[in-house]
């Protein structure tokens, strides 16, 4: 295989360099094995730092962010090369992540998924807010418990799970700025979660009941809807699973075994791609969802005597 070669160039001052794969190439995969997992157990280590560069990145976010908007759209300290880099950014990040999560073993991400809820926890940056909320969607949509026959089950997703406790809690209690910066990463976190969701839909509608309650904050109002707007794609949408179309670790099963390393990603040999389809229930919080915010807004819109238009 191309990958184990490309092991076997490497120097000997290299943390991947592991002198028993060289020795049997062609051969039985045993001692190759090993060695990969050997050289494998460096990426928890490695995870973590990788991790502490990404949030030194949201952290000196305050200058690429748009703080302020002209009549044009574009921020006024930017330009729209500047906007446009900015944009490029944030795709490119969105997906390194996505591989990232996809890609670690499940002792790894254990790792990782506790040094995201901590800083979370401790850390609120409103100027990153938009790249926070993309780290917390890699988090909750690559990891989820595909099981069964040829079925994809979402509704065991650890990453949403531990996010949840941390974003959901005590909004009431919290400043404005850390408010609306919790449920932006909420609303990130919630785009592609898959039925997961449905376990935590009273915590899902207090959050965008709390922030819709407040019209005369728009940014508080603004970042509400776009927490509703998300819970319901999520939750009516058709979607592939993100940990599917990155395959990168190796698949094993009865009689299978599939290595993913050094593979590339989309629909290499016919990979089965598993899709998140909406279940009833899902579709129920759904509708639950549309008449509790949505179909009571049209309603008032149209009385013109009303006094709750917004």
């Amino acid at each position: 295989p191309i990958y184990k070669r490309a092991f076997e160039s490497l120097p000997e001052s290299s943390v991947f360099f592991q002198a028993s794969i060289t020795t049997n190439l062609d051969g039985p995969d045993v001692d190759a094995d090993t060695s990969m997992r050997e050289a494998m157990l460096t990426m928890s280590d490695w995870s973590l730092a990788f991790l502490d560069r990404v949030y030194e990145i949201l952290r000196a976010a305050g200058e690429q962010e748009k703080v302020g908007k002209g009549h044009s759209g574009v921020a006024s300290r930017h330009t729209s090369v500047d906007v446009a880099q900015a944009k490029n950014f944030s795709r490119i990040m969105k997906e390194t992540l996505c591989y990232f999560f996809s890609s670690m073993d499940d002792e790894t991400f254990v790792s990782a998924l506790r040094s995201v809820t901590k800083f979370l926890e401790e850390e609120t940056l409103p100027h990153a807010a938009k790249d926070a909320s993309l780290l917390c969607q890699a988090v909750a949509s690559t990891r989820f418990d595909l099981s069964g026959n040829g079925d994809c089950v979402t509704d065991k997703n650890p990453g949403f799970d531990a996010l949840m406790s941390v974003l959901a809690e005590d909004l009431e209690h919290r400043s404005n700025k850390s408010a609306i910066y919790r449920l932006r990463c909420l609303a990130g976190a919630v785009r592609f979660a898959g039925r997961a969701v449905i376990k935590h839909r009273e915590k899902i509608i207090s959050a965008v009941e709390y922030a819709l309650s407040k019209p005369g904050d728009k940014h508080l109002f603004k970042t509400g809807c776009k927490l509703l707007r998300h819970s319901l794609s999520s939750q009516c949408e058709i979607y592939p699973i993100s940990q599917c179309s990155h395959p990168m670790r190796s698949i094993v099963g009865e009689g299978l075994r599939i290595e993913g390393m050094g593979k590339s990603a989309q629909l290499h040999g016919g990979a089965l791609i598993h899709w998140h389809v909406p279940s009833s229930e899902q579709i129920d919080f759904t509708a639950q969802l549309l008449n509790k915010f949505s179909l009571q807004r049209l309603k008032e819109m149209g009385d013109p005597l009303s006094r709750k238009f917004v």
